[in-house]
């Protein structure tokens, strides 16, 4: 007589399930069971699992690169527009400190007398008043005062640097008879030079 062990359980003449991973044969014979008659099987799957393991899908490993090479790209993009945003807030705040500076300067300068010394055209150029620096770099090195020489720098080259300068160049009787066109210039260098230039007009 051939019977299945189901889960511990004799079940005479019946036949196996799908459901079952694994099953043992046993075959009685008239003398009993014996050692010998028992048939092991090798394990088996279900058809639903061998379904259920055919549809998973993994990565290979050239998705895996392709993966990981879009994502260090961005990575890098990203990390060059953080440095960028960095040091173009570092130069906004320094453009907003040269602009005080030479804001000050300017209404100190309108407050003196007419002909104070620091007010004086020291090189009698009418056109060193300009507020083009980048093109004309010498308006701030070679200026007709500063606040190392304040009265006459005439001769006193400023030699531009990290920390920000301040000068400011005078013309006589302009735009009219009688007026005084000051320009106040900040200027500093971090790898390139910067400028920030104010004019204003002075009467007698």
């Amino acid at each position: 007589m051939l019977s299945v062990v189901e889960n511990g359980r004799a079940s005479p003449n019946q036949s196996l399930p799908d459901r079952y991973w694994s099953f043992t044969v046993e075959v009685q014979t008239p003398e009993g069971i014996g050692a010998d008659s028992i048939i092991d099987v090798k394990p088996r799957h279900s058809p639903m699992m061998k379904r259920l393991f055919s549809n998973q899908k993994g990565f290979t490993l050239l998705e895996v690169l392709i993966a990981i090479t879009i994502l260090s790209v961005g990575l890098l993009a990203l990390a060059e527009m953080t440095v960028y945003v960095i040091r173009s807030n570092a130069v906004g705040n320094k453009v907003t400190d040269a602009t005080v500076l030479a804001q000050d300067k300017l209404e100190k300068l309108k407050n003196l007398s007419y002909t104070d010394a620091q007010l004086d055209d020291t090189d009698s150029n009418t056109a060193d008043v300009s507020t083009n620096i980048h093109s004309t770099p010498t308006l701030f090195t070679s200026p007709d005062h500063s606040d190392a020489y304040p009265n006459d720098a005439t001769g006193h080259a400023v030699t531009i640097g990290p920390s920000p300068q301040r000068v400011w160049n005078v013309a006589a009787d302009t735009p009219a008879s009688g007026m005084k066109t000051v320009t106040v210039i900040v200027g500093w260098n971090d790898s390139i030079n910067h400028f920030v230039a104010l004019s204003t007009i002075i009467g007698e």
